[in-house]
């Protein structure tokens, strides 16, 4: 059951990128390809992100002092507010997209090895050829979906802001898709060994043995942020999310009469503080997807230019 929802999960991974990241050329049966000619909204096509190289930003740079030195009437903070576009809808959509399918199913195995139960609304099965994937919850998929937009949008904006190198940048369909099986063995690593219906009872288990198992989730969060990613960027996102995201959970855990889902060994506020760990190793796995779904968009869009 666990090799099928880890190869359910991979597959999708795998579809994703030959989809939509393909060494950035498009296809009739890309989503990215399809949705693209959809962003074109604005005049001037407004949202369009443009990543130019340093040279070129001096350029850009220059010719914007001449133009104010000259009397232009433009925003004198208009080149720190370029670097505030956004990304084209269609990213959105893709990094939506792939939180809400792929998330629901990495958290079935939390649910499955018993670190959490879903209450209300009833959570439900999801088959795929009368096999089961996960279980979940209607709400999950929908927050699962915003925190793939999120992890994307501030990727792509630092990126442009702090001017990240392109070689970290341009990252490749075979990173991409590691980096996320790396992701998806941490998830189900941490369901195995902390859960009470995993490889041990954990709510047997001893301090000494839950504060090791944590100790070596956090080693391979951060070896998981070295090896794959590496950029000031990739740190600052996953540390926000190992913070954020379970700041998120105390608060939907905690908001009177509501009974979304409990976890069975909290330490925190209801919360296992393990779980951040978990939350930093998901930053770059989503960080380099939407690098990669970035310059596949970009490259479409400069396609029909």
């Amino acid at each position: 059951l666990h090799a099928w929802r880890c190869s359910c999960a991979l597959l999708w991974v795998a579809l994703f990128a030959r989809w939509s990241l393909g060494g950035g050329q498009s296809s009739v049966a890309s989503p990215v390809a399809f949705v693209a000619p959809l962003v074109d909204i604005g005049a001037g096509r407004g949202v369009r992100f443009n990543l130019p190289e340093r040279g070129q930003r001096g350029r850009i740079a220059k010719s914007s002092g001449c133009r104010r030195a000259a009397g232009s009437t433009s925003n004198p903070s208009a080149p720190f507010s370029d670097s505030l576009h956004l990304p084209p809808l269609s990213f959105s959509i893709a990094m939506i997209a792939s939180g809400a399918l792929l998330g629901p199913i990495l958290d079935g195995f939390h649910s499955h090895f018993g670190v959490l139960k879903y209450h209300d609304p009833v959570p439900f099965l999801v088959e795929l050829f009368g096999i089961q994937v996960c279980e979940t919850a209607a709400w999950v998929p929908a927050l699962f979906g915003l925190a793939g937009i999120i992890i994307g949008m501030l990727y792509a904006l630092l990126d442009r802001i702090v001017d990240t190198p392109a070689e970290s940048r341009n990252v490749g369909v075979d990173k991409v898709f590691i980096g996320i099986a790396c992701f998806i063995l941490q998830y189900w690593v941490s369901g195995a060994l902390l859960g009470p219906f995993g490889f041990f009872d954990a709510s047997l288990a001893s301090p000494l043995f839950t504060t090791g198992v944590t100790v070596v989730l956090w080693l391979l969060a951060l070896l998981h942020w070295r090896v794959f990613d590496g950029t000031s960027v990739g740190f600052i996102v996953s540390a926000l999310t190992a913070f954020g995201g379970p700041i998120i959970e105390i608060a939907l855990l905690n908001i009177p009469s509501w009974d979304l889902y409990t976890y069975s060994l909290p330490d925190f506020f209801k919360i296992p503080t393990w779980i951040a760990a978990v939350y930093f190793c998901g930053g770059p796995a989503v960080g380099n997807l939407a690098r990669a779904v970035l310059r596949a968009t970009a490259a479409r869009r400069a396609e029909d230019v």
